[in-house]
């Protein structure tokens, strides 16, 4: 007599081995942290900056000193575009973004283009410093005692923090890192006309 005896069928997973478990789960961590990764670094359009001013909103305004001692008033600029960016000597962006600010600003100011680099703090001899070794052509200004840093202004909390106001005066754009040609042309576009 035979008796043939059958294991029992196993149903569900196949059985994983430690080191499978290891890898897989090594993978799932790289995947995450990764994309956490890219999601920080990409560049912010805020359509309502944290602690500022929004994107629809009316641009507060404001009067500062230029770098020729001259005093500036944003209202004045009322039906021309106007971009305003937030700047530091010690911020390395900033200096880096200068000179296509700058170009930028040679290419459109035929067109009634306004650009108002102000300075967040520092001293007027660094001010005039950096406008004389960029050979900054559009209006430097002065904020000695940071005004900007409330809640219902432009609240530039990290540099460079750049704002895009169109003729009538409301914030069309607002960019939170070093400014590239294609999002200055594009911002640009949304204030011009």
């Amino acid at each position: 007599m035979s008796t043939d005896v059958q294991a029992p069928k196993r149903r569900g997973f196949l059985p994983i081995s430690g080191r499978a478990l290891f890898f897989g789960g090594l993978v799932l961590l790289i995947v995450l942290v990764g994309g956490f990764a890219w999601l920080l670094f990409q560049p912010s359009k805020d359509t309502a900056p944290v602690g500022g001013i929004g994107i629809g909103q009316a641009a507060p305004d404001f009067t500062l000193t230029g770098v020729d001692g001259h005093p500036v008033t944003l209202s004045s600029f009322r039906g021309h575009p106007v971009i305003i960016n937030f700047w530091a000597s010690y911020c390395q962006p900033c200096q880096d973004e200068m000179p296509l600010l700058n170009s930028f600003y040679q290419e459109h100011q035929a067109e009634g283009l306004v650009i108002l680099g102000i300075n967040e703090g520092e001293p007027m001899a660094t001010i005039n410093d950096y406008a004389q070794r960029y050979k900054i052509t559009y209006q430097v200004l002065s904020d000695p005692r940071y005004e900007f840093n409330s809640d219902s202004s432009y609240k530039p909390v990290s540099l460079p923090r750049t704002y895009f106001v169109d003729k009538q005066g409301i914030v069309r754009a607002v960019f939170n890192q070093e400014l590239n040609p294609d999002t200055l042309q594009a911002d640009y576009q949304s204030i011009s006309a």
